[in-house]
């Protein structure tokens, strides 16, 4: 199945076999930002600048519940690895996640001084990576309630995060025009630097490894509180990592291919990732 939100309100189910519309699901009273499906596929989870989160049964094709807890327009949605968790982010500068099973308010991160663009789990569910109109990309340690590591690396609105299958690498993106894959080294004191990566649309690719320590320190001492515990880095640190530009689309298609690859393994829900090879072959023919 495909999912798709839009401004006219709807979250919309596709089949991507038969490419037909499968269902409408018109409850929000104003655009609809995100919308997301459950690790198990019978929930959908949906955000909307009304300010709320909705969540859809969809095998029923109807709400089942909605999360008003947000004061501004909401601007991403996931559900946790294991499902019982749900979390957002928003204009208001808030993460918030949400028990399913109670559908109680777990935790109320005051995460940034911008809007939060996007949000992803890590794959152990142990960790929350946000991406922020601040320039900021932030991880959360979610069994310890507090921050762990803040990023910087681009210059501008971070607008995408997203973390591979296994969780040993992230990508982000940003206005700079920029896509940057960092390894995630969680838990670790030190990594190393990957090879470069050239990316097709964009003029610049950098590949960072976390364990800079020129853009990034990681957490210590014992509060628990966001705010406390933001470190507050090198700022104007120059970026590390690699630069490149390059009139090869044959390289272009290589490297993206792997890149599309190490984000979206082959698995029996490899429909978005055959959609996104496809792509890329129509981009550079």
């Amino acid at each position: 199945m495909l999912l798709t939100s839009s401004e006219d309100t709807t979250v919309r189910v596709w089949t991507v076999a038969e490419r037909e519309l499968l269902c409408t699901l018109t409850a929000h009273s104003s655009w609809t930002l995100d919308a997301r499906f459950s690790g198990d596929d019978r929930l959908i989870a949906s955000a909307s600048t009304d300010r709320t989160v909705k969540v859809w049964d969809v095998e029923l094709h109807q709400g089942i519940h909605t999360f008003y807890d947000h004061v501004g327009p909401v601007t991403s949605v996931k559900f946790h690895p294991d499902g019982t968790c749900l979390a957002s982010c928003s204009d208001d500068k808030k993460i918030k996640i949400w028990d399913m099973r109670s559908k109680r308010l777990l935790q109320n991160f005051d995460a940034h001084s911008a809007r939060i663009n996007q949000i992803a789990f890590h794959p152990s569910g142990n960790y929350l990576l946000s991406a922020s109109a601040d320039s900021k990309l932030k991880i959360w340690d979610l069994r310890n309630a507090k921050l762990a590591y803040t990023l910087y690396g681009h210059e501008g609105n971070a607008q995408a995060c997203s973390f591979s299958a296994a969780g040993d690498y992230f990508a982000t993106g940003g206005s700079d025009n920029l896509v940057m894959i960092w390894k995630s080294n969680l838990g670790e004191p030190a990594g190393e630097y990957l090879e470069e990566i050239p990316m097709p649309s964009h003029s610049n690719a950098y590949l960072k490894s976390m364990s800079n320590k020129e853009n990034i320190r990681r957490s210590t001492g014992k509060s628990t509180s966001p705010q406390k515990r933001e470190l507050i880095t090198k700022k104007g640190a120059p970026s590390s990592g690699f630069k490149t530009r390059t009139e090869h689309p044959e390289k272009f298609r290589g490297s993206v291919e792997n890149v599309i690859k190490l984000l979206f393994p082959e698995n029996k829900k490899s429909t978005f990732r055959t959609i996104m090879l496809s792509f890329l072959s129509s981009f550079l023919k």
